[in-house]
């Protein structure tokens, strides 16, 4: 238990100024709708008057900024939900008290408002699905760019690479593919991160070197490899778990890892 102040002023027409001891909000409304705002959030309440059942709708400013950091279009959509949700409310309140030619008046104003409102929401949904659409595209393109790649590895012959990164090679061992990768492990609750770093295709091992630690995976282990939407899985013979290399270019990375399998085999 702990003291709670709370006082509610009156400003005419719908309006109160609320003060608490978390801070000051305002509530505007009539009677069946009203809508708060305040230090912890914002509430939107709509029901029948004298039945008990009414909607509400709640939001704190926690969740708020999350959801906006994410997607910051959402913070558009919020402020324009308000607007619309005062607009009716103030319209309703005005059409209550004013004379028969300001009703008429106050809904011409309304039905301009909430029409300009479809409109702008007709543009801005066609605006999203346009930029989805060029992202797909992209991707299809980026996918069919690195498949071409892959194709060209697959076809043509393996040459070490000059200047490899620093990486502890066995004796006679030459470096093919260096790419910026991220290593991830199954586990029973999704994928785990295990670094950050590069992956390095060798003529032996296929290294990973991370920023904290460097994994390696004998090539003659590896069973089976499965490109995934933006990764590589490695799928080895073993007691070790499966992993996966989530890079720009996975199936250019398992094309490497393929011809510098077969290219072992064959010495």
């Amino acid at each position: 238990m702990g003291f709670r102040f709370r006082r509610s002023v009156s400003l005419g027409k719908g309006v109160r100024l609320n003060f608490s001891k978390s801070g000051i909000g305002m509530s505007f409304g009539v009677k069946g709708a009203r809508y708060s705002i305040g230090p912890s959030g914002t509430r939107a309440t709509v029901g029948i008057p004298g039945t008990g059942l009414y909607w509400e709708e709640r939001s704190s400013r926690k969740s708020s900024a999350a959801e906006f950091s994410a997607n910051p279009s959402s913070a558009s959509d919020m402020a324009m939900g308000c607007l619309t949700f005062a607009v009716l409310v103030f319209g309703l309140a005005i059409v209550l008290a004013a004379p028969d030619g300001g009703k008429v008046l106050v809904l011409a104003g309304m039905t301009t408002y909430f029409w300009w409102a479809y409109r702008r929401a007709q543009k801005l949904k066609a605006a999203r699905e346009q930029a989805a659409a060029a992202e797909r595209e992209a991707m299809l393109k980026h996918i069919e760019e690195d498949e071409a790649k892959a194709n060209a590895v697959l076809s043509g012959n393996l040459a070490p690479i000059a200047n490899p990164p620093a990486v502890r090679l066995r004796k006679g061992e030459v470096i093919y593919y260096v790419a910026d990768a991220t290593l991830t492990e199954a586990r029973e609750r999704g994928q785990k991160v295990l670094g950050h770093g590069q992956v390095v295709v060798g003529s032996r091992k296929v290294y990973f070197l991370g920023d904290e630690r460097t994994y390696s995976f004998d090539l003659d282990k590896i069973m089976q490899l499965e490109v995934h939407l933006g990764s590589l899985e490695v799928i080895r013979d073993g007691k070790q778990q499966n992993q996966s290399f989530v890079t720009e270019w996975p199936h250019t990375l398992a094309a490497y890892i393929k011809k510098a399998l077969e290219a072992s085999k064959a010495s």
